[in-house]
């Protein structure tokens, strides 16, 4: 597994980026934090792995706060490689920062998925 300087992950609204503010990032009901590797996937990641949604936020991991083994993500989308998982039961709140809620467009996320596909 690649080191990098920063993680991502994505969440549903801002409220739930309140209480992480408090209370740190959770793990997932099967133990995992899951984490991207590149920003720059979210708006694909978000939707199709999250269910619909209209916005999505995302928030930026220190990875000082990570203290277990990094692992590949097992998924079969096309964004895979800069998918990751933590098994870890949370992230301490000061290693979690808020970048910004975003909106999702369909029409851009098609454009983009050809685009990645024909390369």
């Amino acid at each position: 597994m690649k080191s990098v300087n920063k993680y991502y992950h994505i969440i549903e609204s801002l409220d739930i980026w309140l209480s992480i503010k408090k209370e740190g990032l959770k793990s997932s009901d099967e133990g995992y934090i899951y984490l991207l590797t590149n920003k720059d996937v979210a708006w694909h990641v978000a939707p199709y792995q999250l269910g619909y949604m209209e916005s999505y936020g995302l928030l930026e991991i220190n990875p000082g706060g990570i203290t277990s083994p990094i692992e590949d993500d097992n998924v079969a989308e096309v964004t895979a490689k800069y998918q990751v998982r933590v098994k870890q039961n949370i992230i301490n709140p000061k290693f979690v920062k808020y970048i910004n809620m975003y909106w999702v467009n369909p029409a851009v996320m098609a454009n983009w998925v050809e685009s990645l596909l024909a390369k």
